[in-house]
C-alpha cells in the first residue's frame, strides 16, 4: 500500500473516532453543567449571606443567626430529598428526562431566591433548589458513566467533583468581584440571579445529547442502546460488545437476590458501613461551616466584607487545585491509596487547627 493510501486510511479513522469523542464531550459537559449549578449555589450563599443580614430598609432581609441558618440548612434539607427520589425517578423515565427536570428545578429555584421579599420564602426556594442540587448530584455522575463507557469512566466522572468545586469557586470570586464594583442595595439578589444560567445551559444541552445506553438496556430496548452506542463508539464491535453485557447482566439481574438476603451477608453489610462511614466522616470534617461561613467568621475577625469576601476566593482556589490533583493521582496510585492519604492528611490539619484555636484562646487568657 502506498503511503499516501496509508494516509488516506488514516485521515478516515480519525474522523470516524472524532465524532464519537465529540458527543461524548458534548455529553459531559452539559451534564456537567448540573454539577456546576451544585457548586455555584452552595458556594453564592458564603457571599450573598453578609448582603442578606443588613436590615429591609438596606437592601437586607435583616436575618439573625437563626434564620441564617435556615437559609443554609434548608438547601441541604431539600438535597437530601432530591438524592432520594432521582434514583426512581431517574430510573423510571431516564436519565436525560432527569437532568431536565432538575434543570428547571435549578432555574425556578435560582429565580426563587433572587427575588424572595421575605425569609419564609427564601426558605421555600432554597428547599426547592436543594431538590435540585441532590438530583443532581446523584444523576449526574451515572449518566456520565454510563455515556462515557469503561475505558474512560474514571476519568471523566472525576469531572463531576472538578466542575462542583469549580462552581463554588466562581461562586467566590463573582461574589468579590461584585461586592466591590457594585454598591447597590440587594447585591445579593444578583449574585443568586446568576445561577439561573448553569441551569439554562443545562437545559438547553439536554435536547443535544443522546439517552443513556444504560438505561434504554433496562428497559429492554436493546436496538435502541446500540443505535446510541454506535454514536459514542469508535467502532461497531465495541458498541456490540457493551450491549452484549448489558444483557448478561440483565439476566443476571433477574436472579439476584433481594436486597433482604444481600444485607445478611458480612461482605455486604462491611461495604455498606464504609461507605455510610465515609459520608459521615466527609461531613464530620466541618468543612461545610466554612464553606458556607467563611466571610462571616472572617468578618467576626475585625475583617471588611469585602476583604473577607476577597479571602474565601482561597478555599475555592485549594479546592480546585486538591480536586486536580486528585484525578491525576487516582489513576497513577489507585483509590484505596489515595482515600488514606486524605484522611490521614484531614486528621493531621484538624489536629494541627485545634492546636492553633487552643494557643489564640490562651494568648487571649495572659
Amino acid at each position: 500500500m502506498s503511503s499516501s493510501s496509508t494516509s488516506a486510511a488514516a485521515d478516515q479513522q480519525g474522523r470516524q473516532s472524532a465524532s464519537p469523542n465529540r458527543l461524548i464531550f458534548i455529553s459531559v459537559l452539559v451534564a456537567t453543567m448540573g454539577a456546576l449549578a451544585f457548586g455555584y449555589d452552595t458556594g453564592i450563599i458564603a457571599g450573598a449571606l453578609p448582603f442578606m443580614t443588613l436590615p429591609a430598609d438596606q437592601g437586607g432581609l435583616g436575618l439573625d443567626a437563626y434564620s441564617e441558618g435556615m437559609i443554609t440548612a434548608s438547601l441541604i434539607v431539600g438535597a437530601a430529598f432530591g438524592s432520594l427520589a432521582s434514583g426512581y425517578i431517574s430510573d423510571r423515565f431516564g436519565r436525560r428526562l432527569t437532568l431536565r427536570l432538575l434543570s428547571v428545578l435549578f432555574i425556578a429555584g435560582a429565580l426563587g431566591t433572587a427575588i424572595a421579599p421575605s425569609i419564609p420564602f427564601m426558605v421555600a426556594a432554597r428547599f426547592l433548589l436543594g431538590i435540585a442540587v441532590g438530583g443532581g448530584s446523584a444523576t449526574v455522575p451515572v449518566f456520565i458513566a454510563e455515556i462515557a463507557g469503561p475505558s474512560r469512566r474514571a476519568r471523566l466522572v472525576s469531572r463531576n467533583e472538578l466542575m462542583i468545586v469549580s462552581g463554588q469557586l466562581l461562586a467566590y470570586v463573582l461574589s468579590a468581584v461584585m461586592a466591590a464594583l457594585l454598591h447597590t442595595p440587594g447585591i445579593w439578589r444578583y449574585m443568586l440571579a446568576i445561577a439561573t444560567v448553569p441551569g439554562v445551559l443545562l437545559l438547553v444541552g439536554t435536547f443535544f445529547v443522546p439517552p443513556s445506553p444504560r438505561w434504554l438496556a433496562s428497559k429492554g430496548r436493546f436496538d435502541e442502546a446500540q443505535d446510541v452506542l454506535e454514536q459514542l463508539r469508535t467502532n461497531k464491535q465495541d458498541a456490540q460488545r457493551e450491549v452484549d453485557e448489558m444483557k448478561a447482566q440483565d439476566e443476571q439481574a433477574r436472579h439476584r437476590p433481594k436486597a433482604r438476603e444481600l444485607l445478611r451477608q458480612g461482605w455486604v453489610i462491611k461495604l455498606l458501613l464504609i461507605g455510610i462511614g465515609l459520608g459521615f466522616t466527609a461531613q464530620l470534617t466541618g468543612v461545610n461551616a466554612f464553606m458556607y461561613y467563611t466571610p462571616i467568621i472572617l468578618k467576626n475577625t475585625g475583617m471588611g466584607t469585602n476583604a473577607a469576601l476577597t479571602a474565601t476566593i482561597g478555599n475555592g482556589v485549594v479546592s480546585v487545585i486538591a480536586t486536580l490533583l486528585g484525578i491525576w493521582a487516582i489513576g497513577r496510585y489507585g483509590r484505596r491509596h489515595l482515600l488514606m492519604t486524605g484522611l490521614v492528611m484531614v486528621i493531621l490539619m484538624q489536629a494541627a487547627l485545634e492546636r492553633w484555636v487552643a494557643c489564640c484562646n490562651s494568648c487571649r487568657r495572659t
